[in-house]
């Protein structure tokens, strides 16, 4: 007797901040994805700008400002590594590589966010946790406050300890 196996999709947590002025794409400031099995691998990555600042418009100067003073506090100016595009869909199918992408499931905190990663990353199947999960990012549990930011400690507003409390929700539903 033969029976129907089907393997349960490996669960990944995603998360970023970025620019973003309007109607225009975001521009990634952040990236964070964890797999859930295993919180411990991740890739956390913070770009740098791909302009100068002075490039930019009065208005997208005032949002950005508004973004980084108020929300995930990581100036224009600062990163760790250059934005590409294409290095970065190459480098996060290597970390999905042991698992198959088709049979993976990218959790993301909202439908923006979502639908932003889909355009990336089309063949991924993103779902937005919040929608779910009836989750807001207010009622997932905090990070431990022995858990910082790898990059460095910039509020809460952080992909990486986002990544972290929406694992620790995640994990309190199967225990």
């Amino acid at each position: 007797m033969s029976r129907n196996f089907t393997c349960p999709p490996t669960v990944y947590i995603v998360d970023f901040e970025a620019f973003k002025h309007g109607a225009e794409d975001y521009r990634l400031k952040e990236l964070c994805i964890m797999d859930a099995s295993r919180p411990m691998k991740q890739r956390h990555y913070t770009f740098m700008p791909t302009c100068r600042w002075e490039e930019l418009s009065p208005e997208q100067k005032r949002t950005y400002s508004y973004l980084t003073r108020d929300l995930h506090r990581l100036s224009w100016n600062e990163g760790t590594e250059r934005y590409c595009e294409e290095c970065l869909k190459i480098d996060l199918r290597r970390f999905v590589s042991s698992n198959n992408v088709a049979r993976s499931v990218f959790y993301v905190l909202g439908q923006a966010k979502v639908d932003y990663l889909k355009q990336l990353f089309p063949d991924f199947t993103f779902v937005n946790y919040q929608a779910a999960y009836g989750v807001t990012l207010r009622e997932l549990p905090d990070a431990p406050s022995h858990v910082a930011c790898t990059y460095r400690n910039h509020g809460k507003h952080c992909a990486f300890l986002k990544c972290v409390r929406v694992y620790l929700h995640f994990v309190s539903l199967y225990i």
